[in-house]
């Protein structure tokens, strides 16, 4: 447009409807992707074939519609046509704008870097005739030629090659999808070890908390029975003391009331002093193994258990 002759003015619009009703009756320069350049683009960007079919064909039909309704002022032109076709271009434009365009020269439409895409595009614009009625359609309303979706042994070659180290990458990946399956396999096992060593360990642990549970019975059992006797011995040695303050008494009495009487009766006390003194010694003796159970760890830890005999007594 900048070398036009006589100068023409370029405004842009970014909808063909607007463009359109700017300036009725004036020619509107559309710029368009081929169909099979259009697929090859939404797939490298990542969008599934059939999905890249389907959106392209709903955009199709979009601007199908706009273009068959304004057809005689619209001007198709291929994006990489000015490169393919330069002069035929340059003629193309004199005829409708009315003025001459020097043509550049001619460029070399470089070759799709993805070979294999490419010629998936072709192969879906011809699968479904919908879309290849469609794909006519739109390459009858270019005005120029438009440039060729070329592919050569070289991009095959390449597109080959690169299968071939996806495959290779594939393969590996399978190999270490096994090892890491292989060490959660083992990781698994071993934590099933792990859980029974854990169960076994706690069943035993439980085992033992039981088996000191009963010991503690047995010994609170055995000291409680030890407090009974010692309590029952202490009644006894309580008992003779008892016994022998009263021979005492009588004793005393007796040598006071019968302090005149004759030897025999003399004798008599004696051997009852005698009796006395054995039962005295045999008191100390008790008192002696009284004291060393009152000093015992058993006697100080039944202790409670005497005091609460003693008020249940008195209850």
């Amino acid at each position: 447009m900048a070398t036009a002759d006589p100068a023409r003015r370029l405004v842009l619009f970014d909808d063909i409807e607007k463009a359109l009703a700017a300036r009725p009756g004036a020619p509107v320069l559309v710029l368009l992707s081929a169909p099979a350049r259009s697929l090859l683009g939404a797939m490298q960007a990542g969008t599934r074939p059939s999905a890249a079919l389907r959106r392209w064909m709903a955009a199709a039909e979009a601007q199908l519609a706009v273009l068959r309704r304004a057809r005689r002022h619209i001007i198709a032109l291929e994006h990489d046509a000015p490169s393919t076709d330069p002069q035929g271009c340059a003629e193309m434009l004199a005829a409708r704008f009315g003025a001459r365009f020097a043509a550049p020269a001619a460029g070399a439409v470089p070759a799709p870097d993805a070979p294999l895409l490419a010629l998936m595009a072709e192969v879906l614009l011809d699968s479904d005739p919908r879309a290849r009625a469609l794909a006519d359609e739109i390459e009858a309303m270019l005005a120029c030629a438009q440039a060729p979706l070329e592919i050569g042994a070289a991009q095959i070659d390449r597109a080959f090659a690169a299968l071939q180290e996806q495959d290779t990458a594939l393969a590996e990946l399978e190999m270490e999808r096994e090892l890491l399956r292989d060490g959660m396999a083992q990781g698994l096992e071993q934590l099933d070890r792990a859980t029974v060593d854990t169960r076994l360990e706690h069943a035993a642990t439980e085992a033992a908390a039981r088996q000191m549970a009963a010991l503690n019975d047995t010994r609170l059992l055995r000291e409680s029975v030890l407090g009974a006797a010692l309590l029952e011995r202490a009644a006894l040695l309580e008992a003779r003391e008892a016994e022998i303050a009263a021979l005492k008494a009588q004793a005393q009495a007796a040598a006071e009331t019968h302090a005149g009487e004759s030897a025999a009766l003399r004798a008599r006390l004696d051997a009852q002093a005698q009796d006395l003194k054995a039962r005295q010694d045999e008191l100390e003796a008790a008192r002696s193994e009284l004291e060393a159970v009152y000093a015992s760890r058993s006697w100080k830890v039944t202790s409670p258990m005497r005091v609460a005999r003693r008020g249940l007594g008195k209850g």
